[in-house]
């Protein structure tokens, strides 16, 4: 649950700072934005890609804990 949450907050974070990068461009302030954070084009299938690879991650982590906590219950028995 903990990981659903990080990366909601992760995605919300990119697109935030792309909607303040694009408000700014053009500007002295989105040129000095731009060259140090650099710039964010993340087309949606970008958005997927990464989506998949937390979901991935999370039923991989899942799975793993769960084989350790069954064969740590096995070893007490």
């Amino acid at each position: 649950m903990r990981t659903q949450g990080l990366f909601s907050k992760t995605m919300l974070g990119f697109g935030f700072s792309e909607s303040i990068a694009a408000w700014f461009s053009g500007t002295p302030v989105g040129d000095q934005f731009a060259a140090l954070l650099g710039t964010f084009s993340l087309p949606p299938s970008g958005y997927l890609a990464l989506a998949v690879q937390a979901v991935a991650i999370a039923a991989i982590t899942a799975w793993a804990s769960r084989r350790t906590l069954f064969a740590t219950l096995d070893d007490i028995d």
